[in-house]
């Protein structure tokens, strides 16, 4: 195996081993923040509790949400790892770097294509603004 092949390969090995170890801390989070709020409620003894407790449980609900987006960007990022697709930036074709790939594991664009698309959407949301 050529040496930039072998690389290519421990770096997809090393991008799925990081994802899977990400996977598993979401799904135990997941599983923890459900746990919680399956839990049988006490009584409360007045408004403010029941009011309070109304509140924690929808900020739960919200967490629980946004852990399992991301548990599904990360599942899907471990498919374009074993597809070969990760790590590649959808826009211009370019390696993104693994710095990026790490911190980022869903993202498809280069910093760069990124900043243009986010630029290019911030214009658009410019123009459809009516002052």
């Amino acid at each position: 195996m050529a040496a930039t092949a072998k690389s290519k390969e421990n770096r997809k090995l090393r991008y799925r081993a990081h994802l899977v170890g990400v996977r598993d801390e979401l799904l135990r989070e997941l599983g923890e923040g459900t746990a919680e709020m399956i839990q049988d409620e006490p009584l409360y003894s007045d408004s403010v509790d029941l009011a309070s407790a109304v509140t924690d449980r929808e900020f739960a609900m919200e967490l629980n949400s946004r852990i399992g987006q991301r548990l599904s960007e990360v599942k899907n990022a471990i498919r374009r790892v074993d597809s070969g697709d990760f790590g590649t930036c959808e826009s211009c074709a370019e390696e993104i770097p693994e710095v990026r790939m790490l911190a980022y594991p869903s993202t498809t664009y280069c910093l760069q294509c990124k900043s243009e698309l986010e630029a290019e959407q911030r214009g658009v949301r410019r123009v459809g603004i009516v002052r």
